[in-house]
């Protein structure tokens, strides 16, 4: 194959992958109409601080739940406290909500105030 041709494949196998994207995000823009954000999908993860230190044995959490965005916040620490075996949660949290194939980020400011560490916060 001449390098010409290879470099034409490639080109157009980037615009058939942009076009499905394009698709997806457009899907995505739907779906956000349709959301009900208090029985949305919501994927939470948790990166555990102690997971590459040394003798740091401990699981990152990934959750999706259905429901609020509070209680996805709290399954996730329930099941980070779970796999970890530790009754709270020290880790780095990233909150998302699912709109169709496509998982689009939540600023912190809009979940900090249902993490487990605010709650307690608050309460003193």
């Amino acid at each position: 194959m001449h390098i010409k041709k290879y470099i034409r494949n490639d080109i157009q196998s980037k615009l058939t992958e942009l076009s499905n994207e394009q698709q997806e995000v457009q899907n995505s823009f739907s779906n956000l109409e349709k959301t009900n954000f208090k029985n949305a999908h919501y994927k939470i993860e948790i990166t555990s601080f102690w997971k590459n230190t040394s003798g740091g044995s401990e699981t990152d959490c990934t959750v999706t739940v259905k429901g609020t965005l509070e209680n996805a916040i709290a399954e996730s620490e329930k099941e980070f406290m779970r796999i970890n075996k530790r009754p709270d949660v020290q880790g780095r949290y990233k909150a998302g909500i699912v709109l169709g194939n496509r998982t689009f980020g939540i600023p912190e400011e809009y979940w900090r105030q249902y993490t487990m560490y605010q709650k307690q916060k608050q309460n003193k």
